[in-house]
């Protein structure tokens, strides 16, 4: 009772210190009507009252007696608020952008003039002679307009709303944006049909350059590239978008408090350095981000544990033209078949060779490096070593092949591509119930018609992939699939996105990664501006961006 009633009390104390503000705002307003509406005698004579002694309108009498000067004074106010605020506005907005951005070279110089006007003035003598002398503004409509168009305080305050917004920042732990695309050579991009946005923006720059060649043989939509092309086109779109680029950087922890993630700790040669932010995107693919955050995740065959293989790429030149497109399971079978008959074994069951939009090159691909653990150093290290070696013997036993003389090895990718990692927990997790039945949600981000893909998990298989007997119908991938379930502004995109073994085994696919890292990035903004939980953003508000951005939903 004691408590209820202390609360009571307070709560009437608050009620009445509002009610004395509120009188405060009004009488002087209630007071200038009530001496518009009083004779001037009595004002004269008995000062102000807030009810008038005696009623008068001559005030009003006066006022409507020459209506001219009174339209003129409402022509005078409404010009000088709307243009004045228009122009003052645009003018001091984009003065305070340049100040906010620390790369523009005249920063410090124009933040000092901004500065030393706000504190210092030449007085109003001054300020006369160089309206009427040398701006000429004297009974100008202007001269209530330009002088004040720029506020320093303004600019300063604009300034800092400017600096609070967060940059977008990648760092990529290879001398290239773009991963598995550039450093990784995959040179292949798969369900590419019903994508729009970004991956259609940028097929349509590639194609431009002929720099892409249907994947198969008169494919629609599934693409072969250039990867120097890639290499140069994806930083272009970054650096034109304003995002920080940071390459041979690599995420070593994260900074957090309690469910929020404040930030990544990076390494590079600068040393350690942490870079804040209102949201965190984890495409690292493996998840890093998320691991360093305490997120739960799964990882392999829910069955065995066991993961996919790592692959690493190569481009050559002098292949025999009865080898030079190989685009069916049997075909790459066959390939098999052919290099053990001449006494060359390869890791990989289905070697592969396709070729490039440019010239006589092409993409080669021979090897699985089984049971490679995407969290191991040591794995990853000596995976690419065998992989490089298998490389070399293999293309100096086939060089003696008849017809094969002129092979050449032109690069190899600069690590190996890892097919599996981390699958973070979301929001929502992509089962194989759901990739099976087609399942469709409210919240679709994009639709997915790839089918499960599972390379050789041992040594002991006897095939290069298969599906494990996993039909796919076209299913849509749900925006709560890229929210972490651990973290409130942990946003997940690409391969390690939220769902079981065989849905990933489907979507992880670059073509559908495209459009997980453009969702998540829109939520991104969306969260940063309504200053809410990535889980808080409305699913429906992302897909339906995301279908007016082309994706097929």
């Amino acid at each position: 009772m004691v408590g209820k009633r202390s609360s009571n009390a307070s709560q009437i104390a608050i009620n009445i210190f509002f009610i004395i503000v509120s009188i405060c705002f009004v009488y002087p307003i209630l007071l200038l009507i009530s001496i518009s509406l009083s004779d001037m005698g009595s004002i004269v004579t008995n000062g102000y009252r807030l009810i008038p002694e005696r009623f008068s309108l001559q005030a009003y009498r006066y006022v409507f007696a020459a209506p001219d000067r009174l339209i003129t004074g409402y022509k005078v106010t409404i010009l000088t608020t709307v243009l004045g605020t228009s122009i003052s506005l645009l003018i001091t907005s984009l003065l305070a952008y340049a100040l906010s951005k620390r790369d523009y070279v005249f920063r410090s110089k124009l933040s000092f003039f901004v500065l030393f006007t706000m504190l210092f003035n030449g007085g109003m003598v001054p300020w006369y002679m160089l309206i009427t002398n040398y701006l000429h503004l004297k009974n100008k409509i202007w001269v209530l307009i330009l002088p004040y168009l720029v506020n320093a305080w303004n600019v300063i305050m604009l300034r800092t709303f400017f600096q609070q917004i967060p940059q977008e920042m990648t760092e990529a732990v290879n001398g290239c944006v773009g991963g598995v695309w550039t450093a990784g050579l995959l040179s292949c991009i798969l369900d590419v049909e019903g994508k729009g946005g970004l991956m259609a923006e940028i097929k349509n720059k590639l194609d431009k350059e002929n720099a892409t060649t249907p994947r198969p043989r008169g494919h629609k939509y599934n693409f072969l590239y250039d990867a120097e092309k890639m290499k140069a086109l994806v930083e272009r779109m970054c650096l034109d978008a304003g995002v920080d680029i940071l390459l041979y950087s690599r995420v070593v922890d994260v900074i957090c408090e309690q469910k929020i993630v404040k930030g990544v700790i990076v390494e590079n040669v600068d040393g350690r350095k942490a870079y804040l932010g209102e949201i965190i995107i984890d495409c690292t693919g493996n998840g890093d981000v998320a691991a360093f955050a305490g997120c739960s995740f799964d990882i392999g065959h829910p069955e065995t544990g066991q993961m996919q293989p790592a692959s690493l790429q190569s481009i050559v030149v002098g292949v025999p033209k009865e080898f030079r497109f190989m685009e069916t399971y049997e075909e790459k079978r066959n390939f098999y078949t052919y290099l053990r008959e001449h006494g060359i074994e390869t890791t990989g069951k289905t070697p592969t060779i396709a070729q490039m939009p440019y010239g006589e090159t092409y993409i080669f691909t021979i090897n699985h490096e089984i049971g490679v653990r995407f969290d191991s150093a040591s794995d990853i290290s000596m995976a690419s070593i065998r992989a490089r070696q298998e490389l070399d013997s293999v293309f100096t036993a086939l060089k003696k092949v008849k017809g094969w003389e002129n092979l050449q090895l032109v690069k190899s990718a600069a690590h190996v591509g890892i097919r599996e990692g981390r699958r973070i927990n979301g929001l929502y997790k992509l089962t194989i119930q759901d990739i099976t039945n087609g399942r469709k949600f409210d919240d679709a981000i994009c639709l997915v018609r790839f089918a499960v893909d599972i390379h050789a998990l041992d040594k002991k298989a006897t095939h290069g992939y298969g599906n494990e007997g996993v039909l796919v119908k076209p299913y849509n991938i749900p925006y709560r699939s890229l929210v972490a379930i651990d973290k409130e502004n942990l946003g997940l995109a690409g391969r390690c996105i939220s769902g079981d073994f065989y849905a990933h085994a489907s979507y992880r696919v670059t073509g559908d990664s495209v459009p997980t890292e453009e969702a998540i990035g829109y939520a991104a903004t969306i969260a940063i501006k309504n200053k809410c939980k990535l889980s808080e953003v409305d699913g429906l508000l992302v897909s339906q961006e995301m279908k007016l951005r082309g994706y097929e939903i």
